[in-house]
């Protein structure tokens, strides 16, 4: 579900987006309470108290969501702990670890760059055809070993098999190398 998606879901009450949220976003909440003063159960009261925010403001009119939800639970989950923290422990600062949460724009152009580097090779690997193709096919995407690759594509041992893999990086490499 993107975030739009969660929006509408929880405007419409669907209980399966409570769900996705929870596996989603829990771990960071809970991270964030316990490496600041906090328990695993103060963090699912706060991860609560969090997501009932961003209920309540999905269902104003005028609400857009302006950064990803993940960013959006980290903000309103840190305010609360650090309010509650602040008031029952003493606490005076909280440490944070929002400088890994990446904003959507940088997430979509990682993306993009991953799927373009994933279409590149699947060419690549493509040009090169069988035996190549289908040797580094069943040992990168599919794990097998090289004593069933060996036996899948008729090579006379395993050892036979890892050379025949060293040959097809290197012509990889080379075509990689080549296309610049």
């Amino acid at each position: 579900m993107d975030n739009h998606d969660i929006i509408e879901n929880l405007r419409q009450g669907d209980s399966k987006v409570y769900q996705t949220l929870f596996v989603n976003y829990f771990g960071m909440v809970k991270y964030l309470v316990e490496n600041n003063q906090g328990t695993e159960e103060d963090a699912r009261d706060v991860f609560q108290d969090t997501i009932l925010v961003l209920i309540n403001k999905s269902r104003q009119a005028d609400f857009v969501l302006k950064a990803s939800i993940k960013t959006f639970i980290y903000s309103v989950a840190r305010n609360i702990w650090y309010s509650r923290a602040r008031k029952r422990k003493g606490l005076k600062t909280i440490t944070d670890f929002e400088d890994y949460l990446e904003s959507d724009e940088t997430a979509v152009e990682r993306k993009k760059a991953h799927d373009e580097r994933l279409d590149r090779l699947e060419k690549q690997l493509a040009a090169m055809g069988d035996p190549c193709k289908t040797l580094l096919q069943q040992f990168y995407y599919l794990k097998r070993s090289m004593t069933e690759i060996a036996k899948n594509l008729g090579y006379t041992n395993a050892n036979h098999a890892k050379s025949q893999k060293y040959k097809c990086m290197k012509k990889l490499k080379s075509m990689i190398l080549s296309e610049g």
